[in-house]
């Protein structure tokens, strides 16, 4: 899954009405990971759809979003792939990988 900017709208909408993106996106994933493990994979994903899931951030490159509690305790078993470009400066990378850090995430 990725770039799923404006989840939850256009055609979505107009089917089952309004829903919070970040639950569609949690749900979508869950049938994704059970499909996953049903045939013995395991599934990774680029992990900046989760900081873009975050309350009132800029996006992945807003280095004060990170992983909302929610969707840390939602997320099935992934591996998240890292993801990040456009910066020449080490401690950004650290810093992102840093708060990959906890539970499965």
């Amino acid at each position: 899954m990725d770039e799923a900017f404006g989840l939850a709208l256009g055609r979505y909408h107009q089917k089952y009405g309004p829903h919070d993106p970040s639950q569609v996106f949690l749900k979508h994933l869950a049938q994704v990971v059970e499909l996953c493990h049903s045939r013995c994979l395991r599934p990774m994903m680029w992990s900046d759809m989760f900081f873009a899931l975050s309350p009132g951030s800029n996006g992945y490159y807003d280095m004060s979003a990170s992983i909302p509690d929610f969707v840390r305790k939602s997320v099935p078993a992934i591996d998240l792939v890292y993801w990040g470009i456009l910066s020449y400066v080490m401690i950004t990378y650290v810093r992102r990988l840093l708060s990959y850090s906890v539970g499965y995430l």
